[in-house]
C-alpha cells in the first residue's frame, strides 16, 4: 500500500492536511452558486468528500480540518442544489451591464436608487433532479452523524435519570424520618 485511499475507483493523492483543505475549500467555493451545474460531477464530488472524510493526521485519528473542509462541501453543495436566487448579482440589466458605453463610465450609476418595481430579476430555481441529489446527499452523509448524535443524547439521558433515581430515595427516606 502506498498511503492513498480509493474510492469509487479515484484515488487520493498524497497531500498534507492543509492541501486537502485547501482543495476542498476551492470546490466549496465554486459550488456555492453553482446549482445544477454541479450535477455531471456528481460520482467525482461524492467520491472527493468520501476520501476526504477517510484523511487521518496520524493512524486512527480522522484529521478534524478535513472532516470540518469535506462537511462544509457537502453542506454547501445541499444549499446550492436546494436554493432559489436571483441569476445575476448586478444592479443593472444585462443589456446595460454589456454594453461598452456604459462600461466606460459605470461608476456614474454607482449609489443609485432603483425602483424594485422595475427591475427584470430572473431566479434560479430548483430542479427535481437537483433536489433528489440533495437528498442523496443528506441521506449519505447526514444520517450517520444525527443517529450518532440520538445515541449520544439517549446515553446522557440514561445517565441523568440512574443518577436522579438514587437522589430521589435518599430523599424520601430523609422524609419519611422527619415525619416521626
Amino acid at each position: 500500500p502506498d498511503g492513498s485511499a480509493m474510492s469509487g475507483g479515484y484515488k487520493l493523492a498524497l497531500l498534507s492536511e492543509m492541501e486537502i483543505v485547501y482543495y476542498l475549500n476551492l470546490i466549496r467555493y465554486v459550488a456555492d452558486n453553482a446549482g445544477d451545474a454541479v450535477l455531471p460531477h456528481r460520482d467525482q464530488l461524492m467520491a472527493a468528500i468520501d476520501l476526504a472524510l477517510k484523511v487521518e493526521e496520524r493512524p486512527g485519528v480522522v484529521s478534524l480540518q478535513v472532516f470540518k473542509a469535506a462537511n462544509k462541501l457537502v453542506r454547501a453543495l445541499i444549499h446550492s442544489l436546494v436554493t432559489c436566487r436571483p441569476a445575476e448579482h448586478r444592479s443593472v440589466p444585462p443589456a446595460v451591464w454589456n454594453d461598452p458605453e456604459w462600461q466606460k463610465k459605470h461608476y456614474e450609476s454607482w449609489g443609485h436608487v432603483i425602483d424594485m418595481a422595475s427591475v427584470d430579476i430572473t431566479w434560479v430555481t430548483p430542479s427535481e433532479a437537483g433536489l433528489q441529489w440533495a437528498a442523496d446527499l443528506a441521506a449519505r452523509y447526514i444520517r450517520k452523524p444525527l443517529a450518532m448524535l440520538r445515541k449520544y443524547i439517549s446515553a446522557i439521558s440514561t445517565q441523568e435519570e440512574s443518577a436522579a433515581q438514587p437522589a430521589a430515595g435518599v430523599n424520601n427516606q430523609q422524609k419519611a424520618g422527619d415525619d416521626s
